[in-house]
Formats: structure tokens, sequence, C-alpha cells
């Protein structure tokens, strides 16, 4: 029997986030997280469930970019998707909260990997691509500039977003090999 993932949503867009900001890519929104954060705006249900091929045939051909997020991606085992995936040509980025050591679970080699520490859990260090650190949960000096190659500091999209934006363009003048992140998806009202 294949295996079968539990799916909220499918969906082309375009990266709203971090580094590569603008690109188009779909989305496969795998329900399900290990934390339960206070400011967590995704939805978690379990829309179907999907086995790899369907998950493909799901899949907008082009652009070839894939996004595999969640709730929390790697408490699934992403080994037969990510093999499809590869097969069919797809470029596969994954974003995470880094509390998994997905590495020896399924060692497949993503193309990008997108890490959103939340405070007050373990990372498990690895050498991600990017990290996104959501402001005001982290100061300045709780961040770990050597987790990513990249880091950005991002906004908490709640009431006080403005507020939280200033403190953002405050904290880049102490971190200038941070970048700034901004959640465009929902600045220009678009999944």
């Amino acid at each position: 029997m294949a295996k079968q993932y539990p799916v909220n949503e499918i969906f082309t867009s375009i990266q709203g986030e971090g580094f590569y900001v603008g690109t188009p890519c779909s989305f496969i929104r795998l329900a399900g997280c290990n934390l339960k954060c206070k400011f967590c705006d995704t939805d978690h249900k379990v829309r179907m469930k999907l086995t790899p091929e369907e998950i493909l045939q799901r899949l907008d051909p082009t652009p070839n970019l894939v996004v595999i997020t969640g709730g929390e991606p790697t408490i699934h085992d992403l080994s037969p998707l990510c093999s499809a995936l590869s097969d069919a040509g797809y470029r596969i980025h994954v974003e995470t909260n880094g509390t998994r050591d997905f590495e020896t679970m399924f060692p497949f080699m993503f193309h990008w990997i997108t890490v959103s520490p939340k405070v007050d859990t373990q990372i498990i260090p690895r050498a991600y691509d990017e990290a996104k650190w959501l402001i005001p949960e982290w100061s300045i000096k709780e961040i770990d500039w050597n987790l990513a190659r990249y880091n950005f500091l991002q906004p908490v999209w709640d009431d006080n977003y403005n507020k939280n934006l200033n403190l953002c363009l405050e904290l880049l003048k102490e971190c200038p090999d941070a970048r700034l992140s901004l959640q465009i998806q929902k600045i220009i009202g678009i999944k």
C-alpha cells in the first residue's frame, strides 16, 4: 500500500518570505505539527489523504519548484514524497521549525532548507540555508547567527504587526548581515 500524507492544501503561488521571495512555486502544506505556537496562523486540518502519485497529479507542472511546508512537515516520512517529486524533476524546498533530526530519519537531500526557530525549543543543528527569526519572539542576543547561511528578521503577523515591523527595522541597524523578510503573500492578499 502506498504511503499517504495528511494534506491540508496544495496550491501554486509565489514564495512570500525569505531568500526566494517572489519566486513562482507550488506549495504542499502537510497537516500536523509538534509545537503549539501562540502566534501560529496555519490551519492544521487534514483535508485529504494523498499518495505521492496523487500529490504529483495535483501539482502545477510549472513552476518546477515545490515547497513542502506545514505545520511541521518533518513529522512525516518524506522519503516517498521527495523521491516522487525528484523523479518528476521538481526542485524541493522544505520549511521546518528545526526541532526534528530529519536527516537521520530520511537522508534525502533537499535543494533548500528554511528553518523558523521557535523560542524555548531545542533546534537540531545542521546546515540550514536560511533562518527566519520571528520578531519580537527573539531578541538579538538570543539569535544563533551561525544556524543558517542567510538570516532574516521577520515581524510576527498579529495585531502588533506595525510595532513588530518597526522593531525589525531598528534591529537591522545592529545586524548588518541580516535581512528583512515580510510575508508578501499576506501584504498583497494572495495565498
